[in-house]
This record gives C-alpha cells, sequence and structure tokens, in this order.
C-alpha cells in the first residue's frame, strides 16, 4: 500500500465513520422523540455501532502506517503471509463453528420453550434461517474451494 491509497482509505473510512455516527444518532432521535413510529431504532443503531466499530479499527491501523512510513512495506509483507493467513482462517472457522453452536441452542432452547401457536412464528423461522443459511454457504464453499484447489 503506498501513501496516495493509504490517504484514500483514510478518506473513506472518514466518510463512512460519519455516516455511521449519523446512523446511531439517527436511531437515538427516533427512539426519543418519535417512538410511535412503526421503525425498530435499535436496528439503525446497531448497523451504526457495526460501521463505526469497523472503521475506528481501520482509521487507528492507518493512523499508525502513517506515522511510521518505514512500517508499509512490512505491513503489506506481513499481510501476504500464509501463516498470518492461516491463524485467520483457523480463528474465522473457530468463530464460525462457536456461533453456529450458539444458534443452533438458541433455536432448541426457543423451540422448547416457546408455546404452540397458531400461525406463522416468524422469530422460529428467522433462528432457523440463521442455522441454515450459513451452513450451506459453508458447505458450498467448502465444495467450490476444493474443485479450485
Amino acid at each position: 500500500m503506498n501513501q496516495s491509497e493509504l490517504k484514500h482509505k483514510t478518506i473513506l473510512s472518514w466518510l463512512l465513520l460519519i455516516v455511521s455516527l449519523n446512523m446511531i444518532l439517527a436511531g437515538v432521535l427516533i427512539r426519543v422523540l418519535a417512538p410511535q413510529l412503526q421503525l425498530n431504532p435499535y436496528m439503525i443503531i446497531s448497523i451504526g455501532l457495526i460501521f463505526a466499530g469497523t472503521t475506528s479499527i481501520n482509521l487507528i491501523k492507518f493512523k499508525l502506517l502513517r506515522q511510521e512510513p518505514a512500517q508499509m512495506h512490512e505491513w503489506s509483507v506481513y499481510e501476504k503471509d500464509e501463516r498470518v493467513q492461516m491463524i485467520r482462517w483457523r480463528a474465522g472457522n473457530t468463530a464460525f463453528i462457536t456461533l453456529m453452536v450458539v444458534l443452533f441452542l438458541s433455536l432448541i432452547l426457543f423451540s422448547i420453550t416457546s408455546s404452540p401457536q397458531t400461525g406463522v412464528d416468524a422469530l422460529w423461522y428467522f433462528l432457523a434461517f440463521l442455522v441454515v443459511f450459513p451452513m450451506a454457504v459453508y458447505c458450498w464453499q467448502v465444495l467450490r474451494l476444493q474443485k479450485r484447489m
């Protein structure tokens, strides 16, 4: 990553941080000033928090790289290191498996504790989707990568 690319990514990160802070503010204002609206302010605040967290981490990394220009080449080599990539893959795989176990247990617990209702139980279908869809994507990726590699 060269200096102009770093500057471009820094500007983009600042813009995303401003957008995410505005989303958080909008969610809070909707909750306080207009609770009668049929909008879920927590969803807006959650998306803003996720973007704010990720862009803040990027801004910290870019600031450190800007302060130490000699480190920029080392950072790009470090990012491409096979050992580092393997550690990230394994950490991601462990996080995915943990998330799947938590979602599966949530679905089972919800199924056991909820009383049978007439009609569609949207929460149960949503939890089932959260279990099935990521697992389907994971299996599809494994098959695709096995064919490719």
